[in-house]
Parts: C-alpha cells; structure tokens; sequence
C-alpha cells in the first residue's frame, strides 16, 4: 500500500466562519468545558455568552480543545452549532482526504504528544496554531482509508452501544433508588408501595422516614480508609507489586488505569471496595475489580456487609454531590476521613436492604461486564490505529470489518 506523507495544513484548514449566538443552543454549543477528556467527545451542555457571535461548525468538522493538549479533547461533528474561540476546528479543504480518516489521523496519542512539544505557555498551554498545521499525515489512496475508516469506525459503534447501555442501567438504579430510599415507595409485605398505601412514618433528625428505619452515619455501613502514598523508589512500570491508584486520574469512566506499580503498598484496597478521588477531583466512585495500592489523592469505602453493595454505591454519589457543594467556594476540593465517616443518612431495615440487593446486584454485574468490554475495545482501537494509519497493518480485501 502506498502513502503519501502530507502536512496537516495540505488536507485541512481552521474554519473561522462566525454565527450570532442566538443561532445556536446550549446542546450544540462545544467549549473546552463540555469536551470530555481522553478521547471521549462531549457530554452535557455548555454555557453559551450572553450576545455576540461564536464560531461556527458543521457536520464532519473536526473539534479540538487548544487548551492544556495533555487532555486529549477531541470530537467528531454529528451536527451543527457553535463553539468556543479555544476549540480548534479543523475543516478538510482536499479530496484526496476523507474527513473521519482525518480525525483518527488527529485521535492519536502522536498528535496531542505534537501539540504540547510545540505548546506556548505553562500554567495553561495552548498548542501553536501554526506549528500543529505542520503535523505530518500519512494519506494512502481513498480506497484504503474507507477500509480503515470503517474498522476503527464499527469499534467506536461497539463502544457507543456498550456505553448507552450502562447509561440505560445507571438510569434504572437511580430511578429505583429514589422511589425506594427517597419517595419510601419499596414495596411492602404485600407487595404495595409502602407510602402511598398508608405506610407508617414517624420522625426523625433527618424528617420523617418509615417506621424502623433510623438515621446513622456512613461509618456504620461502611470502613473508611484514606489512601497513604508509598515512597517513589518502589515504584516501577513492569507490573511488579501492586498497581497503584494515586489520584482521581487513575480513575476513568468507572475504569481503573492504574500507570504505575509499586513492591511496598501503604494501604490497600480489595475486590468490593468502592474508590474515589478525595483531592480536587472529588468522587469518581469506582469499584475494585482486584487488589490495589491506595495512594493519597484517593480513598475507598469497604461495606461491612455484601447486602449494602449497590445501596453503598448510590449512597456515596449522593455524598460527593453534597461535598462539591459545601466545598465549592474553595480553592482546593478536599474530602477527609471525618467528613466520610460522619455523613447522615436514612439506614433502611435489613430486610429492605436484602430486597434492594437482590434487585440490583444483577445490574452491577452488567455494568462491570461492559466496563471491561469498553476498555478491551478501546485498547485493540489505539494499538490498531498507529499500525493501520502508518501502513504497517493493511486490511486484507476479504475481511470483514
């Protein structure tokens, strides 16, 4: 297969078309803020400014965070709207290049490694406009790049599916969740939602709860263990000891990338322990799969029985909302053992408890399920596409992809 070798500023240019605010809506407006880190597109909705214009994209332009490229912020357009003046969008001028083998070209670890070595500033980089339309593409006939295209393409597909399905299950836990523990709408011993037939409330500190329910604080439900940070000289990266979570970065999408290892844990978590970040980025509740070293920008709640799993799950979420909360006037988010240990809630009978378990415990178990299939998808993705992209690896005519 032959390639040609092509400057970025050869197949692409920055688009600067303009549209009034009022042409746009909050859903299709892009800023560096709703853009998801690692790879992940958007999510949710960004302010738009009060007057003016913003920049304007269609569908098939290439979206870029030019702040802090070490976030790897990029999108593919399915749309139209607007964006922001620090999203780069990158809008192909030349035939002899599809637009999404373009944006695999820019999805690599290589390009967003090119953006920072060629980055202005330190505290907030930005990547040279100028340098990053140097960055060499490799552009074989079209032919090849709709092969590749569509391998790396029904990859994406397969992990979208898996991810809408998580988000269909986490929807149906938190729907149940506040019927059960908010509305006190469980079902009784006849099966009716136990409030609105006339279940008995009666009062507490925290308003009025069903009857033998009691309010408590999250260490009786759970062991809270703050993570401790082992020395820097017993860490490695050759798989050796534990693999070690050190900070809410090593938590993504509810899947642990752990990039270091260490032969001398301080503190370690287990299989059932939720972890989460307790420094700046707060939450990410994620549960242990294996054993890990627990490192300070973390901690873990560990339940002190397997009935209060998927109630200690939601539980922990609402916790870290109300956190964000309280703490949002600092300048650094911090969590601390106390804060944990002393959280008030509502504490369900056991009984209650045992129902919502067997309810859930199912779903948790899909959702793990799919997790693994995500990272696994995501891994033969990003070791396929530098091979693919550089010709190392041509797709046979027959295979079906």
């Amino acid at each position: 297969m032959e390639f040609k070798t092509l400057l970025l500023g050869d197949l692409a240019k920055y688009n600067s078309e303009k549209i009034l605010v009022n042409e746009t809506n909050e859903k299709y407006y892009i800023s560096t803020d709703n853009m998801i880190a690692d790879k992940k597109g958007v999510s949710g909705v960004s302010k738009l400014p009060e007057k003016g214009k913003v920049n304007y994209y269609i569908k098939e332009d290439i979206l870029i965070s030019n702040i802090r490229p070490y976030f790897k912020k990029i999108w593919f357009s399915e749309s139209e709207g607007g964006h922001s003046s620090d999203v780069l969008n990158f809008r192909t001028y030349n035939n002899n290049i599809i637009p999404k083998y373009l944006y695999y070209c820019l999805f690599q670890d290589e390009f967003f490694n090119y953006m920072m070595s060629t980055a202005k500033g330190t505290k907030m980089p930005r990547g040279d406009k100028s340098a990053i339309m140097k960055f060499p593409i490799f552009v074989p006939e079209i032919r090849e790049q709709r092969k590749i295209v569509k391998l790396l393409s029904n990859l994406d597909e397969k992990i979208n599916v898996n991810n809408e399905m998580i988000n269909n299950l986490e929807e149906i836990s938190q729907t149940l969740f506040k019927r059960w523990f908010i509305d006190f709408e469980f079902p009784n011993e006849e099966g009716q939602s136990y409030k609105s037939s006339g279940g008995e409330m009666v009062e507490s500190e925290l308003g009025e709860i069903p009857k033998g329910w009691e309010s408590s604080r999250l260490s009786h439900l759970a062991e809270i263990i703050m993570g401790q940070s082992p020395k820097s000289d017993t860490y490695n990266n050759n798989n050796v000891g534990l693999p070690l979570i050190n900070g809410a970065a090593d938590i993504k999408n509810n899947v642990i990338s752990a990039n270091k290892y260490t032969t001398a844990p301080k503190k370690i978590g287990v299989t059932g322990d939720y972890v989460f970040g307790v420094r700046a980025t707060i939450g990410l509740i994620t549960r242990l799969d294996t054993e890990y070293a627990i490192g300070r920008g973390v901690g873990i709640a560990r339940g002190k029985n397997v009935i209060v799993d998927e109630y200690l799950f939601e539980l922990l979420n609402i916790a870290f909302e109300k956190f964000k909360i309280t703490a949002s006037g600092s300048v650094y988010l911090n969590v601390s053992r106390n804060d944990l240990n002393n959280y008030k809630f509502i504490l369900p009978t056991d009984s209650i408890l045992v129902k919502y378990h067997q309810l859930l415990e199912p779903f948790f178990e899909q959702k793990m399920s799919l997790y693994k299939e995500i990272q696994q998808l995501e891994q033969l993705r990003d070791t396929l596409l530098p091979k693919l992209l550089s010709g190392e690896i041509e797709i046979p005519e027959d295979l079906e992809v």
